[in-house]
């Protein structure tokens, strides 16, 4: 099916079901190459897995704008109507691949539309059209960087939850010596006796996985650790989910050449495993799972993997940028050299449901209006709902098995502003 465009038909935007991928993936490729905003979450990798794990549940629609023929955009929509408390159903618009349930969400950041740079704004006009297609209450962005957010928001009205993510730039460390003249003198502190705890057991090591059953066999061991952590926790842990654990087993096998697996070891004993997903020049630290033991002090696994995985880029990779992405753990400032944010964001429909949830969420103090990508609510207010800050603030250096960098897998007062929840 196509849709014409408001430019005297120059331009039209063409959807495809989920089933259809193959019939786009070449225009997708090719507009990912160039795209301003290209992440690894939009790749064709990401896209195509996601799309054979849960496009049949979500009837995912896939839109590419043509102009003149030629391919300058895509995107993805999801359309799905979910429950506010009990008190009311929504229906729901979310952008990219999003809109899974919370058990099995695979948690995208960076996470937007590809295009060609030059148009951009017919890209953005053409996503409204195609999202004002059917009525809707809430057009959701899940994990989409604020520069992005606000072009395609617009004067709109929309909510925002912000979350601070850390990065190291490998490249600009590389030019100025050793890392650890980069992070603060308590940290390298920190790392010197968690180095030496775990070097009385043997000299510290660290691998990565060199084919794709390797790497399944690492997955599976840092699945067990994650899991060990949060059973003592209460909490069912991601790995719970079939589909959750479906999705990345499928991405390992198919794409070996965009994902790593690496093990630290001290001795024969492990301190940790990183699962990192890679594209182009930047890796992003997507999950972990590390070995904590209780009561001592200078056992600090998420730390110290990090740490290790950082040098082994620096010395092993040509990769430029070292992702921690969203979240408050310590460690993740700690470590970094650079801080930015990501955003969760929810588009007002106009409709009575959509304002009546607005109201009630500004009442309870747990949105940030914003208008045209200005904040228009107090500043004191939080952005997040508090299970979702819970979420974001669960990672810390706290040696006595609390899990650096994952958060807490259950969902929160409202799964539209969710952050990552999964490492």
């Amino acid at each position: 099916m196509s849709i014409s465009n408001a430019n005297g038909g120059l331009a039209k935007t063409h959807s495809y079901s989920w089933m259809e991928w193959s019939q786009v993936l070449e225009d997708w490729k090719d507009l990912h190459s160039i795209s301003p905003h290209a992440s690894f979450f939009n790749s064709p990798p990401w896209v195509g897995t996601w799309l054979e794990v849960f496009g049949a549940d979500l009837q995912a629609t896939i839109y590419v704008l043509k102009v003149l023929g030629s391919p300058r955009a895509a995107w993805i929509l999801v359309r799905r109507t979910q429950h506010w408390h009990r008190i009311f159903s929504m229906r729901c618009v979310f952008l990219g691949t999003a809109g899974e349930d919370e058990a099995d969400s695979a948690c995208v950041e960076y996470n937007g539309f590809v295009c060609h740079p030059e148009y951009y704004k017919d890209a953005v006009s053409a996503l409204w059209t195609t999202v004002n297609q059917s009525p809707w209450d809430e057009f959701i962005l899940k994990g989409v960087q604020p520069e992005v957010a606000c072009r395609i928001i617009g004067d709109r009205r929309a909510s925002e939850g912000l979350v601070p993510t850390f990065g190291i730039n490998l490249d600009s460390v590389r030019g100025h010596g050793d890392y650890l003249k980069h992070l603060s003198h308590n940290t390298r502190q920190q790392l010197r006796k968690s180095f030496r705890f775990y070097g009385e057991r043997g000299p510290l090591n660290v691998e990565t996985a060199r084919q794709p059953g390797e790497a399944i066999a690492m997955l599976d061991e840092l699945a067990g650790l994650h899991q060990e952590t949060w059973r003592k926790r209460g909490q069912p842990g991601v790995f719970s989910s079939f589909r959750f654990t479906d999705f990345h087993r499928r991405l390992i096998t198919s794409f070996p050449n965009n994902v790593q697996l690496l093990r630290a070891t001290a001795g024969n004993q492990t301190i940790g495993l990183l699962y990192s997903l890679v594209s182009n020049s930047t890796l992003y630290t997507y999950q972990s799972g590390f070995a904590y033991e209780e009561g001592q002090n200078n056992a600090r696994p998420g730390l110290v993997v990090t740490a290790l995985a950082i040098e082994h880029c620096l010395s092993h990779t040509t990769l430029g940028y070292f992702d921690l992405m969203a979240g408050t753990g310590r460690y993740k400032k700690s470590l970094s050299t650079v801080q930015s944010q990501i955003g969760w964001y929810v588009v007002f429909g106009g409709t009575l449901r959509s304002k009546l949830k607005e109201l009630l969420k500004r009442a309870a103090g747990r949105s940030r209006l914003i208008i045209g990508g200005k904040v228009a609510s107090p500043q004191g207010a939080d952005p997040l709902p508090a299970a979702e800050k819970a979420r974001a603030e669960s990672a810390s250096l706290t040696p006595s098995g609390t899990e650096s960098g994952i958060h807490l897998h259950h969902a929160g007062e409202d799964a539209s502003l969710s952050p990552p929840h999964k490492r």
